[in-house]
């Protein structure tokens, strides 16, 4: 009996050993496609870094593929003498990563921080300019909110999802002092449905666009734990004032 359990645990390590040797991650890999958008200037030049490298999007909106890091990805973009303001862009671990603890076992999950499979950036980067006449006639620069959203996740049997789903807010922005919180739900804005991150970004620039006088906005939110949606109005400040 102890030579049959002892081969049995010899045939285990071996095992494990094979597995390492051919695969210590089950995350997705080191790279990600990443689609980027300039609302309001739609043929840019943008380019992105983090400290695995430097990718190019040749005209928005356009998909580059880059390399994960922890760190954060910078972006800037550019067209016909307009530049964006410097967008920094955080990366987030993604849940499967803590799968290779059962997977993988500490090594696996070594192998995913060191080479960056651990973590992920948004699939879509908005980057908001002003192209065009509106830009020659030096119009005030475009709304940033300073925050990073994504799709509301789709439930099996049920209507596609409406609202964007708040993943992280800057300190000291614009959400910030709207009271916007991660995991808060954005629903409508001023009574136009928000569909995906295009349209928040869409709606944004529109109501944007005029800001000679301080704009109230009317902000539907769906909040954890509340028993029902929410209305906030809130107050997009008149330019100057750097958002």
């Amino acid at each position: 009996m102890r030579t049959s359990g002892r081969w049995v645990r010899l045939a285990a390590l071996a095992a494990v050993v094979l597995g390492l040797q051919g695969c210590a991650s089950i995350v997705s890999g080191s790279s990600q496609t990443v689609s980027v958008d300039s609302p309001g200037c739609a043929g840019a030049r943008c380019e992105l870094s983090n400290d695995k490298g430097k990718y190019f999007v040749t005209s928005t909106p356009g998909t580059v593929t880059l390399n994960r890091s922890y760190n954060n990805l910078q972006v800037t973009c550019s067209r016909d003498g307009v530049n964006s303001d410097p967008l920094s862009v955080a990366s987030t671990t993604k849940g499967m990563a803590f799968g290779n603890i059962l997977f993988g076992g500490v090594i696996g999950v070594g192998v995913d921080v060191a080479t960056g499979a651990a973590y992920d950036y948004p699939q879509l980067i908005s980057v908001p300019m002003l192209c065009g006449p509106l830009a020659a006639a030096g119009a005030p620069p475009p709304v940033r909110l300073g925050i990073e959203v994504a799709r509301v996740d789709a439930v099996a049997g049920a209507p596609p999802p409406v609202g964007v789903k708040v993943l992280r807010v800057e300190p000291q922005s614009l959400a910030e002092i709207w009271g916007l919180k991660v995991g808060d739900v954005i629903l409508r804005i001023n009574g136009n449905t928000v569909r995906d991150p295009d349209a928040l970004a869409a709606l944004v620039a529109v109501f944007g666009a005029d800001r000679s006088v301080p704009r109230e906005l009317e902000l539907l939110l769906r909040r954890a734990g509340a028993a029902e949606d929410t209305t906030q109005r809130v107050t997009l400040p008149a330019a100057p004032a750097r958002l």
